[in-house]
């Protein structure tokens, strides 16, 4: 298969603070190649005139590696995971946030799910991976 666009995965370590609460400390590991689909609710209702449609904060994406291992050989829990800047082999950006404190910059958006894809010889074949917009796009 081929697979157009690259993907920055991160990794979180806890840290605990002066005050005893626990923060996320997210590091750059490695850019994985991918492929990617926007989900659209465009399916699960009528369109009318001059209505808008709206876009899921979700996307699909398929990649050919466990991106649960980092590039040590740590197994890494799918919440201390984050992907962002999903772009073409051209260099260009394809998610941008358009408004708020990172107008300008690469979507961030957070693993929900996980599904490996296996082949007739047991062989994973790629993954299917869901990604979810982080509601806090300030994380990284």
């Amino acid at each position: 298969m081929f697979y157009p666009l690259q993907m920055d995965v991160y990794y979180s370590t806890t840290i605990q603070n002066a005050l005893g609460e626990i923060e996320h400390v997210w590091t750059y590991d490695r850019s994985v190649p991918c492929r990617v689909a926007s989900n659209t609710n465009y399916k699960d209702q009528n369109i009318f005139p001059e209505q808008r449609m709206r876009i899921l904060d979700q996307i699909n994406a398929q990649i050919t590696e466990d991106i649960r291992v980092d590039s040590l050989g740590e197994m890494h829990a799918l919440t201390d995971i984050l992907v962002t800047n999903i772009k073409a082999g051209c260099g260009g950006v394809v998610y941008t946030e358009t408004a708020g404190e990172r107008a300008g910059d690469t979507t961030v958006y957070e693993l929900i799910g996980y599904m490996p894809h296996v082949d007739l010889f047991n062989n994973i074949d790629y993954v299917k991976i869901v990604l979810n917009r982080t509601d806090e796009q300030a994380i990284i």
